[in-house]
């Protein structure tokens, strides 16, 4: 008898823990997607903030306000670090601003964060454009200094 019993107390057991642990799992599937979802609109509210800050500094450059349209595209870049636009804008704002390694480096972050974007192939141009202008620079000293 007492067997009996003690087989009983065991399986009685072992389901409780099983029930425990499908409480367990549950409870963390739905705090995964409660979080998730949280995350997602932070995310969202990120990027329609960084596109206000890009159209801001989008004004700015237009009316060749560089410094200020700077200011503008880094807010954009702090709020949606992925945000592959606002790199290539600070990139024109950076050579307008006579920062050509600095508008390069931003170029080609627009590149890496979104490759394959209509933003990395404007920066792609930008960049070839930076390129053939150093070659042409370079060839003319040099043709300079033989003369």
């Amino acid at each position: 008898m007492p067997d009996n019993f003690f087989m009983r107390f065991l399986r009685d057991l072992g389901l409780r823990v099983l029930e425990f642990f499908e409480f367990i799992g549950d409870l963390v599937f739905r705090l995964y997607y409660a979080v998730r979802s949280q995350t997602r609109s932070i995310d969202e509210s990120d990027h329609k903030r960084a596109s206000g800050y890009l159209e801001r500094g989008r004004v700015y450059y237009n009316k060749k306000r560089y410094e200020k349209a700077e200011h503008y595209f880094r807010k954009s870049i702090d709020r949606d670090p992925q945000y592959a636009l606002a790199h290539y804008y600070l990139g024109l704002a950076l050579y307008r601003k006579d920062d050509s390694s600095a508008a390069v480096r931003a170029w080609n972050r627009a590149k890496e964060v979104e490759p394959g974007s209509d933003a990395a192939a404007k920066a792609d141009k930008k960049l070839d454009y930076v390129k053939g202008h150093m070659v042409r620079v370079i060839n003319d000293l040099e043709e300079r200094i033989r003369h």
